[in-house]
């Protein structure tokens, strides 16, 4: 049964040895994925120079606040799990937005006890960010690269401009 195992796998790598491969840029060590390609860019790049995960994965959060202000930026949060090959160790990390300091639990509700426009819309419906903090808390961390460094990308992106991508253009409209 293995060797039919092992004969079906190379079967179907010799298969796939011959179909088209897209161009992949791969680092020496390490990937990134993100939804935009100037994030995924400048995070490889943070790699190259031999940043580890946690320093590219700022700078793909910074860049995607510049590009794609919709769904990242230091308005949000986010959460990260951070596996540290040394110890071994694994840690969840928690820094999405959180309620300000004089909420209360019932200030969205009516006196019937059933939620109030105010908790989806207007300026009562926003928590207090928690990105800056959480990439901050991350960067002490295990950071290898100044903060200036992991910065720079978005920064120049944000100075300099990008080419707008269909979806953020969207987005711009729909304002």
């Amino acid at each position: 049964m293995r060797l039919f195992r092992l004969l079906v796998l190379t079967l179907g790598w010799m298969a796939c040895a011959h179909q088209p491969t897209p161009n992949l840029v791969l680092p020496a060590a390490g990937a990134v994925a993100t939804a935009n390609h100037h994030a995924t860019k400048a995070a490889l790049q943070v790699l190259r120079e031999g940043g580890n995960a946690i320093d590219a994965a700022i700078t793909a959060v910074l860049v995607l606040g510049v590009t794609e202000p919709y769904s990242a930026g230091l308005g949000g949060g986010g959460f990260a799990l951070v596996h540290h090959q040394g110890s071994g160790t694994t840690r969840a990390i928690d820094f999405r937005e959180r309620a300000p300091l004089r909420a209360s639990r019932d200030m969205y509700l009516d006196p019937q006890g059933n939620p109030t426009a105010d908790s989806v819309t207007g300026w009562l419906a926003a928590g207090v960010p928690g990105t800056a903090a959480g990439l901050s808390h991350l960067h002490g961390l295990h950071s290898t690269m100044t903060w200036e460094r992991l910065v720079a990308p978005a920064q120049q992106l944000a100075k300099n401009g990008f080419q707008v991508t269909p979806l953020l253009e969207a987005r711009i409209q729909r304002r």
